[in-house]
């Protein structure tokens, strides 16, 4: 958040985090139990009213944006009980669902790239995540997609084959705050 402070000359960041590690957005791929992300799960209402409240609590009109990083429980059961092409259509449904619910057609959306896994046939699996990921962009201006996570590997900034070190999520924190404080998302 310090980097967020300096790129914006000292205001402070307010971060509404709901992510669910693991989660899904199909609720056939949800297979921990953890809630999925779609229209019938529990975790996108729970992060509208969170980002509500968050809103209200601070006197805030709106949001700058979403940070997506999510994907990988899904591209597990391609073949399965899921498919790039659906994956696709459900993330473009709750970019949707977002700018509705918080009445922002032009919500910025940045999808934060899942990292490689060690498993062969996962990664296909995650090439053909990214490459819905990079259609989605290539339609929605406001669609941005950070990259990094896929050099963490080389980077030796993950703790296992799919979670970052500390200094992987810090360098993740500083490339956010660096998307987050472009023009376009500057909302105070």
């Amino acid at each position: 958040m310090n980097r967020y402070r300096h790129l914006t000359g000292g205001v402070e960041p307010i971060v509404v985090n709901t992510a669910v590690g693991g989660a899904s957005i199909n609720p056939l791929s949800d297979n921990h139990n953890r809630g999925n992300w779609s229209e019938t799960g529990n975790l996108y209402g729970a992060s509208v009213t969170a980002g509500r409240n968050a809103l209200k609590a601070h006197g805030l009109a709106k949001i700058s944006g979403v940070v997506w990083s999510q994907g990988g429980a899904d591209a597990r059961f391609f073949g399965v009980n899921d498919t790039p092409i659906s994956y696709r259509k459900n993330l473009e449904g709750i970019i949707a669902r977002y700018r509705n619910d918080f009445n922002q057609p032009d919500l910025p959306f940045i999808v934060v790239r899942s990292t490689m896994f060690t498993n062969q046939t996962i990664d296909k699996k995650l090439i053909q995540l990214r490459l819905q990921q990079s259609i989605v962009e290539s339609k929605d201006p406001n669609v941005y997609i950070i990259n990094e996570g896929i050099r963490y590997v080389h980077w030796n900034l993950l703790a296992d084959h799919v979670h970052f070190t500390r200094a992987g999520y810090d360098r993740l924190a500083m490339n956010i705050a660096t998307y987050l404080t472009m023009p376009k998302f500057m909302t105070y």
